[in-house]
């Protein structure tokens, strides 16, 4: 199973509308997105584009703006974590918090945003990864391949939309 990570939209609808062309000819039906849609009207967007969704609050959410519960969403406070196909997953927007979690070395992936830039450290294979921003500098997002246990970047702008 491939599940898509992201960070840091911050509302930005075009560059959302191309990585959902991309996640459905990919058959990607999981999305963690690590903080700041910003928006309730984003995140019901993105809500249609996926069965389901995990999102941990960011620093640039404007709370108000999200009226409705959505059905296929899981939202978490600072920090979510969850299993898929066996993997430990965690997720934060924040750095530090996100730091923590993989010192624990009891996650596979632990995964942050905040700081636009992708990274990807291992450990006695454990990884803790930034996607980096689909919004900002050179737009990117990740592919997290459960059944290889491996994770791509991905550049928005190289990603190929046709068949």
């Amino acid at each position: 199973m491939k599940v898509a990570i992201i960070s840091d939209t911050h509302d930005k609808i075009d560059a959302l509308k191309k990585l959902f062309e991309f996640t459905k000819k990919q058959g990607i039906e999981i999305l963690i997105h690590c903080g700041d849609v910003c928006r309730g009207e984003t995140l019901k967007e993105i809500s249609k584009n996926f069965k389901k969704v995990y999102l941990c609050w960011g620093n640039g959410e404007i709370l108000e703006s999200f009226e409705e519960s959505l059905e296929n969403v899981e939202i978490f406070e600072n920090v979510g974590s969850l299993e898929i196909e066996g993997l430990k997953i965690c997720f934060s927007h924040f750095p530090n918090i996100a730091k923590k979690e993989f010192e624990k070395g009891i996650f596979d992936f632990v995964f942050f945003g905040h700081t636009h830039f992708p990274s990807l450290k291992e450990e006695n294979g454990k990884y803790l990864a930034n996607p980096g921003s689909l919004s900002f500098f050179n737009p990117t997002f990740a592919i997290l391949d459960t059944k290889e246990k491996k994770l791509e970047l991905k550049f928005l702008k190289e990603i190929n939309n046709s068949p």
